[in-house]
């Protein structure tokens, strides 16, 4: 009975609509796996169908090409998914015990499915797609761990020179270009934390600030070091890049940020710094900073340099929200709307929930 209230109240959401047009759902087969989900840390898998209800995420399980979990620095355990359209999608792993049954529970369903860690296989998902569906097509139902790939199939690292001769796959390896790890600016004690009346998003974060100390099963927040006027300024004379003001106070206030409404991720200065050479393959993003992501399905969130105008890209497709304040505004009125019975959020949501 628990399940199906899980259920049902997934059903009379709006993120429900949202997940299925993710991708081709048969809802007849959606609701017939419904009677029999089998349950396991915050998910359902059905005969057909796998379902997240933490963002939430409905996934064909004969679409999933393959499984694997990794822990970010702060112990928390995503489970990624490739999947035929070339895409990933991740959900997060409350309890590690869990991992053995949730891996043999999808293989029991999907028998092409394969599991486990590999770098090169994730390169090779990357850069070429083809290539990889054919060579996971033979390892159905294999830890990814033992499988090999082809270097030949691998891009060259930077600074290496692809080697001419013909060579057995196990003689072959690559050194690829040492890089200095990421150290992550230091977490803010949110008791402790007070918000500039001036800061413009000054209201939604007093809300993420309160719902998150009041109700930390429900919300979750993670704010960090502030960033120095000085630090910003070489930023910007560095890359060659104007912040708008608003996102100046943004990080005089927290190097970045983490809220899971909406699964948002602002990253910290030296993080976007980093991802400058990054593009993407939906065009010409010379123009474009991308300054964090959400919904964790490949969403973007990124600053028009021409504009000045904060905009998110799903796969190609773009959203302008204007700043970053009509960002987090919309965030807490879409996905907090109805998840947590508070006065204070009720009353924003009546507000400006249009």
């Amino acid at each position: 009975m628990k399940i199906l209230t899980k259920y049902q109240n997934l059903l009379q959401s709006e993120d429900f609509e949202r997940a299925l047009r993710k991708y081709n759902t048969d809802k007849d087969m959606l609701d017939a796996d419904s009677v029999n989900f089998q349950p396991i840390d915050d998910m359902d898998i059905g005969d057909h169908y796998f379902i997240s209800y933490q963002r939430p995420i409905i996934v064909p399980i004969s679409e999933i090409l393959w499984i694997r979990f990794e822990k970010n620095s702060s112990g928390i355990i995503f489970m990624w998914m490739f999947l035929s359209d070339g895409y990933t999608n991740f959900t997060i792993v409350l309890d590690d015990n869990n991992i053995d049954a949730i891996v043999k529970m999808l293989c029991e369903r999907n028998h092409n499915l394969i599991y486990g860690n590999n770098a090169d296989l994730s390169v090779l998902f990357g850069a070429d797609f083809e290539e990889f569906c054919k060579l996971i097509a033979l390892h159905p139902n294999e830890n990814a761990a033992d499988i090999k790939v082809d270097p030949a199939l691998l891009p060259v690292p930077e600074g290496k020179v692809q080697e001419v001769k013909e060579a057995p796959v196990s003689s072959v390896s690559f050194s690829p270009k040492p890089e200095t790890p990421y150290i992550p600016p230091e977490k803010q004690d949110l008791e402790s934390v007070s918000v500039p009346e001036d800061l413009p998003f000054a209201e939604e974060m007093k809300m993420f600030l309160h719902l998150a100390k009041n109700y930390p099963d429900d919300m979750e927040l993670t704010l960090y070091k502030p960033a120095s006027a000085s630090r910003i300024a070489e930023f910007e004379a560095r890359n060659n890049i104007k912040l708008t003001d608003e996102l100046k106070s943004l990080f005089l206030f927290t190097d970045g940020f983490d809220v899971s409404a909406g699964h948002i991720t602002i990253n910290s200065l030296d993080m976007i710094e980093r991802d400058l050479a990054e593009e993407w393959e939906w065009g010409d993003t010379k123009n474009y900073v991308c300054i964090g992501d959400m919904i964790g399905d490949g969403e973007i969130i990124l600053l028009d340099l021409d504009t000045e105008n904060i905009i998110t890209n799903d796969h190609g497709e773009e959203t302008d929200y204007g700043d970053i304040t009509w960002l987090l505004c919309d965030t807490i009125c879409n996905f907090l709307n109805g998840e947590i019975e508070d006065e204070k959020l009720e009353a924003y949501i009546s507000e400006y929930g249009t």
